[in-house]
């Protein structure tokens, strides 16, 4: 039995071992189908369907949209991961050493404590208190996912067991539900770099305790995050289950693939909605609303000047999807944080067919996988901030968001390695100095 116990740990260090990038990106492709599809499906199956959007006494439902919400999306990550199973892969990252790794990152950490703290809290965030503000300018280059990331990925002497607590602290104090998925998703990301095996243990261990304590972050964010009526839809869900059934729901995309189906297939009963649908969520305005976001402001008040309204303020449009499909009103998701995820087939779906969503959606995974590979082998730290933003891609397509999402990341991705090559510089200078 001992000689059995003693053969296990080498074992186990081979396979981490042998993960790599690939491996990673099928894990999240697999992670996704299963934790946002099939299994609130099967969940559904068995409990029956519960609405976690909709108001009882105004809810659509309709198994035929139902089914192909779920269809497309798990399809289109089952395809993609089967073609790259059998696309070249990436050497592994290997991390170097410096002194005082966490620097960064602990500067991030503080300053994404103030910001929450100087806008009043979650609310205060989403309400844009300090939107234009230096304060925001600055966090745009201390992103604490990607300072976390790059830390975990690039320096081989960080602290797993520091920056993963920190980490999740940080996400759940600024009202984020999934810290634990979080964590998760940088694991599969982290499959790309060559790891001790003492940070494989350290960090699978602080990944297996917030896994843990999963349910108990998810209600601490909860209360971060309160609303009117989300706080009326946790009640009344938790009272029939415990609350697993909201947690599956929030999880699950599955009713919000559902709905956009079925207002399409009654174009006659919804024509308004979705003139607003195909009005906020083309790709022409999304676009330009990212557009807009590179003009500075003295640049955008001598547009304005020619062209009377081209800077007029509007949401990202997932911000109007309760408008459009759940009968909010329009001044509400203007004044209150409403957003609700669309995911990339579902879209695609809504312009084409159930086949045009799926080959599109795996065709985009497939050449976001091939990217990453190639800029492994030519820049690893941008290779990591693009696997990163994947997940970003998968959880909801709103193209506005995701490029500033993505652009946000790759300046503190900049900001991060001129920190260091500066740090590592004047450390070199000071100690020749001494020694001069």
């Amino acid at each position: 039995m001992q000689v059995r116990l003693q053969s296990v740990g080498p074992c186990v260090n081979r396979l981490l071992s042998s993960l790599s990038l690939k491996h990673g990106f099928i894990f999240l492709l697999l992670f996704s189908a299963l934790f946002h599809f099939i299994g609130p499906y099967l969940y559904y199956e068995l409990v029956g369907f519960q609405t976690n959007y909709q108001p009882q006494t105004q809810m659509f439902y309709d198994r035929g949209a139902y089914n192909i919400g779920a269809a497309i999306n798990i399809l289109g990550l089952g395809v993609a991961g089967i073609v790259i199973i059998f696309l070249p892969n990436a050497k592994k990252i290997v991390p170097t050493t410096v002194k005082q790794p966490a620097i960064f990152f602990i500067a991030s950490f503080a300053w994404n404590l103030l910001y929450l703290y100087l806008s009043g809290g979650f609310q205060g965030v989403l309400a844009g208190k300090l939107l234009g503000s230096w304060y925001s300018y600055i966090g745009i280059f201390l992103m604490i996912n990607i300072a976390f990331l790059l830390s975990m990925g690039l320096f081989s002497n960080s602290s797993s067991y520091l920056l993963s607590s920190l980490f999740v602290l940080c996400s759940v104090l600024n009202g984020s539900r999934s810290a634990p998925i979080s964590l998760l998703i940088v694991s599969f990301v982290l499959m790309s770099v060559e790891l001790s095996n003492r940070r494989k243990l350290q960090y699978g261990a602080m990944l297996l305790v917030s896994l843990v304590f999963s349910v108990f972050f998810f209600k601490v964010a909860n209360s971060f995050r309160s609303s009117d009526f989300l706080l009326q839809r946790i009640e009344e869900v938790d009272r029939d289950s415990g609350g697993l059934s909201h947690i599956i729901g929030r999880a699950s995309f599955l009713e919000t693939s559902m709905i956009p189906i079925i207002f399409k297939g009654h174009p006659d009963e919804h024509a308004q909605e979705l003139e607003t649908f195909y009005s906020k969520y083309s790709l022409a305005n999304q676009l330009s609303l990212f557009a807009r976001y590179f003009f500075p402001g003295s640049l955008k008040r001598i547009i304005e000047s020619k062209e009377p309204g081209f800077f007029n303020f509007d949401l990202l449009p997932n911000q109007y999807y309760r408008n459009i499909f759940l009968q909010e009103t329009m001044e509400m998701v203007r004044k209150k944080y409403t957003s609700v995820n669309i995911t990339f087939p579902v879209y695609v779906y809504m312009y084409s067919n159930a086949a045009v969503a799926i080959l599109s959606y795996a065709i985009v995974l497939i050449l976001s996988y091939l990217l990453i590979v190639f800029m492994a082998k030519c820049y690893a730290p941008i290779s990591l901030v693009l696997f990163l933003n994947i997940y970003n891609l998968i959880y909801f397509f709103d193209a506005t968001d995701f490029l500033v999402m993505l652009l946000h990341s790759l300046l503190t991705m900049v900001a991060f390695l001129i920190f260091y090559a500066g740090y590592e510089r004047f450390r070199k200078r000071i100690q020749f100095d001494k020694v001069a």
